[in-house]
């Protein structure tokens, strides 16, 4: 009897909510999170109700890749900022921090890592270099997960170094414009482009993920597209070392 009540209970619960998440848009939610993140301001009523919502209504909401980018870049960005603003000593062990499953969301506890590479990256194993998936993904990612990996997507995602892109708030409605000045400012500031040796050194992002990319056939595109190498010109490519010294100010508030 007493597990009827309480079943009864959550379904109530989760009924209300659906109702509820009508009125206040997922992605509208996941903005004003990651602004108060940033602020440093309270965000845990914003947190409870994420936790609470029902997958299935996430999934119906979040019906294009545009909703579901912005979101969950938003969702990641802001729990970095929440939880080293809260406690900087987190970012020492770094695989620990981004492993640990500390984010409710949809009734289920997530890590940065299942975030990132599981649903922004459509289900890649994290250490396949953007060239191996995972061999079975969960039904709750295969659920939320992007339909098409973007890898303009690495230089939205903030983890909290020196060296990552900076944290922007995404909107749907104008993700591609902000997808497309953020690849493009950010590859001007990590590339150099040496003339005369013809040799770029490029962001480590590259060579993390190559396969997100398109290995070098696609470092050389998207470098060429920005205007960053001269069209004709095939330069050797060279890694550039990726500072991870903390830094929760590296924000652009448009």
């Amino acid at each position: 009897m007493r597990r009827s009540i309480l079943f009864y209970l959550f379904t109530m619960i989760q009924a209300l909510t659906a109702q509820e998440m009508a009125l206040h848009r997922y992605n509208e939610l996941s903005e004003e999170l990651l602004l108060l993140a940033i602020e440093g301001k309270e965000t845990q009523m914003i947190r409870e109700k994420l936790a609470i919502v029902h997958p299935d209504s996430l999934k119906e909401y979040l019906d294009t890749d545009s909703k579901r980018i912005a979101f969950w870049v938003n969702l990641y960005n802001a729990y970095v900022q929440y939880l080293l603003r809260d406690d900087p000593a987190l970012f020492d062990r770094k695989g620990k921090f981004f492993n640990k499953k500390r984010i409710p969301i949809a009734g289920r506890m997530l890590s940065l890592d299942q975030i990132e590479h599981g649903i922004i990256r459509k289900s890649q194993w994290k250490f396949g270099l953007g060239r191996i998936g995972k061999l079975i993904p969960s039904s709750f990612e295969k659920k939320l997960r992007v339909r098409k990996r973007d890898a303009r997507i690495h230089f939205v995602l903030n983890c909290g170094a020196r060296s990552c892109p900076p944290v922007r708030i995404l909107s749907p409605e104008k993700l591609e414009h902000y997808m497309e000045q953020a690849t493009r400012e950010y590859l001007e500031k990590s590339t150099v482009y040496d003339e005369s040796r013809n040799v770029v050194y490029v962001t480590s992002l590259f060579y993390w993920f190559r396969g997100d990319f398109g290995n070098r056939s696609g470092f050389h595109k998207m470098l060429t597209e920005h205007g960053i190498i001269p069209r004709g010109e095939r330069p050797n490519f060279k890694k550039q070392s990726y500072d991870w010294t903390l830094d929760l100010e590296n924000i652009i508030l448009q």
